[in-house]
């Protein structure tokens, strides 16, 4: 079985909806095994946190460059590492295709909006190269979202994931081979 893997980008502030995305794919892996592949999410709060000799951020980044989706989610701060990961992420993602990055914002009141979170969004929105996070209040929009988003990478007839250069990604097959 072939395994794709999240790395989910947040601050603390958003453990309760971390914990509902990791269980949600739980539960669509159950739906995915009719494709042979699953979903696995690289969390902060599930990776090793054992000292290392450099800093502890570079073994998140290290999981984020074996990944094929970034979701992140904000809500009224975007956390130093949390920036960083999302700046990786692109970087990647220019380098290589991968990942596909989606960006989810948790919606706040104006006053609640810390200076990070401004200076975010301004960053999203550089003339000439705008993107979009995908606002939300109810976090069922987010696994609605998320679920369509990914169905559209799949190719039904031959189980398969659209890769952004329109290659497939080889599966393998029930019997194990390609």
């Amino acid at each position: 079985m072939k395994t794709y893997r999240i790395f989910l980008a947040s601050s603390a502030e958003l453990q309760t909806e971390r914990v509902a995305f990791v269980a949600f794919i739980h539960d669509y892996n159950k739906e995915l095994k009719k494709y042979n592949f699953q979903l696995e999410v690289d969390w902060w709060e599930d990776m090793d946190d054992h000292v290392n000799n450099d800093r502890k951020q570079n073994d998140y980044n290290e999981a984020l460059k074996n990944s094929h989706f970034l979701v992140m989610f904000f809500w009224t701060k975007v956390g130093k590492y949390t920036r960083e990961e999302f700046e990786l992420g692109r970087q990647l993602y220019a380098e290589t295709g991968l990942p596909y990055i989606y960006c989810y914002e948790k919606i706040c009141l104006p006053e609640q909006e810390q200076i990070s979170k401004k200076e975010f969004l301004t960053y999203l929105n550089k003339p000439n190269q705008e993107q979009f996070q995908t606002p939300f209040t109810d976090f069922t929009k987010v696994k609605e979202l998320y679920r369509k988003n990914f169905q559209r990478l799949l190719d039904d007839k031959n189980n398969i994931i659209i890769t952004p250069n329109n290659q497939p990604a080889n599966l393998l097959s029930p019997n194990g081979v390609s």
